[in-house]
């Protein structure tokens, strides 16, 4: 298991305890983790969670690296052996020996990326940071949108965890329902109390997701023949011409490599291309575009899926 964050945790240890040898390899330095224990003394169930998945982990005596990521696969065929390499503060790819060591699988994990296409395509507008990616649409205290009569929860207001798209769902229910003009027979405390638990874990989200954010140097681990999109098979050197010749924005670089153009339509790739174009041009990442909005989508019967 590589890449930043707490879910590398809850997957390591249910794969330890399936059976499977596993190792942990974090890209954000040892120091990430003692910070987080004030926000998790915050959220006493949180940090129980989290105590059980050190348990299981120190029971099954999983290795943990912080400050090393994957920066490389070998094989024959299939995976075989993964490298890995000591990462700087800012993820740059220290000099010096790293290690090899033996896996039937590599999973790698640098967070989550909400999926917009649905919301933006009905004309809801993204929430724009000039460091981050896009992490979700518009939504005001009653989860409503910009966008008359559209309410939204979970990954589409910003992925948070169940906890948080659980409480989100409830609050943009009742707020649906009244929009229709239905009946709401809960009391001004039970409305207050929803409000204060999805402020509450809400901000124990963004505690965490400060302490592990994605650092501009990661790119510094990627060789020239590096697939950058695997759809379509473009190399990180083919992506780096590009934006030196130029490119500024994902939907240039994608018009100049193809990257993006593939099966996916920039789902697995998109992400990343933002993010470098970011770091090589020296433009905010709400400048440079993204490759979320795609053709209309249509709904497709799970019979008819069932039976292709």
């Amino acid at each position: 298991m590589a890449g930043t964050g707490p879910f590398l945790l809850p997957v390591a240890a249910a794969l330890a305890e399936a059976g499977a040898r596993v190792l942990v390899a974090e890209a954000a330095p040892a120091r990430s983790a003692p910070r987080a224990v004030p926000n998790l003394l915050r959220h006493p169930h949180k940090l129980r969670e989290a105590a059980g998945y050190g348990l299981v982990l120190a029971r099954h005596r999983v290795p943990m690296l912080a400050g090393w990521a994957v920066v490389g696969c070998e094989g024959d065929g299939r995976v075989e052996r993964a490298l890995l390499a000591r990462s700087g503060p800012n993820w740059e790819r220290l000099p010096g020996p790293g290690r090899t060591v033996p896996a039937d699988a590599v999973c790698v994990s640098y967070g989550f990326v909400p999926r917009l296409e649905l919301a933006l395509q009905l004309g809801a507008p993204v929430l724009n940071h000039p460091d981050q990616l896009a992490v979700g649409v518009v939504t005001d205290a009653t989860m409503g949108t910009p966008v008359r009569g559209l309410f939204v929860a979970g990954e589409l207001a910003g992925v948070a965890g169940a906890e948080v798209a659980e409480l989100e769902g409830e609050l943009a229910g009742h707020s649906a329902a009244s929009y229709l003009g239905l009946v709401d027979n809960r009391g001004p405390a039970e409305k207050q109390r929803l409000l204060r638990r999805l402020r509450h874990s809400r901000a124990f989200t963004a505690r965490l997701l400060a302490l592990y954010p994605l650092r501009d140097g990661w790119s510094s681990g990627l060789e020239p023949s590096t697939v950058f999109c695997r759809c379509e098979q473009v190399p990180w050197e083919a992506v780096e011409a590009a934006i030196a010749r130029g490119a500024t924005t994902a939907r240039e670089v994608r018009s100049v490599t193809r990257c993006g153009m593939g099966y996916c339509q920039g789902r697995t790739c998109g992400p990343a291309l933002q993010m470098a174009i970011s770091s090589l041009a020296s433009r905010p990442l709400n400048e440079v575009g993204d490759l979320h909005n795609r053709p209309v989508a249509v709904p497709v019967f799970l019979g008819r899926v069932a039976s292709s």
